[in-house]
């Protein structure tokens, strides 16, 4: 071989190792394209399943939904299910980016069949998800920190009293709880159906609890999670979740419908309650909504109006006492000035006679 051709070999070489160097990814870069996929699509749906089954085949956690969104405020989302034997996950959530409804589903006893509970309607407010905030949560946490977080988050704000019950869940989980990835690495490809998958494999770090462990699988064309398997800290059995992704699908308008959802499921009188000034400042006091008691007061609410904290029986509760428990000082202050009564007692039990 000439020296020309050693030379030109070499340079060959270099280039060959430098784009070679160029292609090698990290498990980050997978991360974030499979983040990016959902982010730059202009709607999306995605049909989902999560279980955790004990030692001895129990099932602790069960989960099924949809998930669609179209641009970065209209969303659908749909489960139904259990989380961890205790706290019931049958909802919906719909945005038409302007307007936010939830609705909880309520199976019946006797059957499977699911009927509609409280609704909780905000209008002119698109509601606590949007699109880039939504797909985060479900490539890095998995879709079952997504429900567990607005199942938790709701509770916080619709019931004061657990705000300061952490741990409820072996695993923290709020839509306003910082996480990282940490320790990710790419594992050997797998398999499924005769496509490549990429296997990820990383550590989840809230701040408490210690890591919580996850292994992921993403399609290695669309970079979509296909399948993810987490074990949360101090647990040895894993939460199995599955997903079938549709990018830029065809979404029908009406799926974003806040009001048709109200007619179809025969929530008309509930919600025309959930209007009235007085039931918003009530909810404003509940979940320490600032905004929305200064709405009720100058709408003409009654700042002495009352309201059962659960369902009956309890006792009927001011906005007053509600803010307290909130721990919302400005709404306290702004419903003594606005004439609530400091020294209102709490009424008697609704079944004592």
């Amino acid at each position: 071989m000439s020296k020309k051709q050693i030379f030109l070999a070499l340079i060959i070489g270099i280039q060959l190792s430098g784009v070679k160097l160029s292609a090698v990814e990290s498990a980050d870069d997978l991360l974030h394209k499979s983040e990016d996929a959902l982010v730059k699509a202009q709607s999306f749906s995605v049909e989902y399943s999560a279980e955790l089954r004990s030692g001895s085949e129990q099932v602790w956690l069960a989960l099924q939904g949809k998930l669609s969104f179209k641009g970065d405020d209209h969303y659908f989302l749909t489960n139904v299910g259990n989380m961890f034997l205790v706290f019931p996950a049958n909802n919906i959530w719909v945005s038409d980016g302007k307007n936010f409804l939830e609705i909880k589903l309520w199976r019946n006893q006797e059957s499977e069949l699911i009927q509609s509970g409280v609704a909780d309607w905000d209008p002119g407010r698109p509601g606590p998800l949007s699109k880039q905030q939504c797909v985060k949560r479900i490539v890095r946490d998995g879709f079952t920190f997504l429900v567990a977080a607005l199942v938790f988050d709701n509770m916080n704000k619709t019931k004061p009293m657990f705000k300061s019950r952490p741990g409820l869940l072996p695993y923290s989980a709020s839509l306003e709880q910082p996480s990282s990835v940490t320790n990710a690495q790419i594992l050997a490809d797998d398999s499924i159906s005769g496509k490549v998958i990429r296997h990820i494999n990383y550590g989840i770090d809230r701040g408490t609890n210690g890591l919580e462990k996850v292994d992921l699988w993403l399609d290695a064309k669309s970079f979509l999670p296909i399948k993810r398997v987490t074990v949360p800290p101090h647990m040895s059995e894993g939460i199995t979740e599955n997903y079938s992704f549709v990018l830029n699908a065809k979404l029908n308008p009406s799926l974003f419908d806040a009001k048709r959802l109200i007619h179809e499921q025969k929530l008309e009188q509930q919600i025309a309650e959930a209007e009235k000034p007085d039931s918003r400042l009530l909810k404003a006091a509940t979940g320490g909504d600032e905004a929305l008691a200064i709405e009720a007061l100058k709408a003409g609410a009654n700042p002495n109006a009352r309201t059962l904290l659960f369902e009956q029986p309890g006792p009927n509760l001011t906005s007053l006492m509600l803010a307290s428990m909130s721990g919302n000082l400005k709404i306290v202050e702004r419903l003594v000035k606005a004439g609530a009564e400091v020294n209102a007692a709490c009424s008697q039990w609704s079944n004592t006679t």
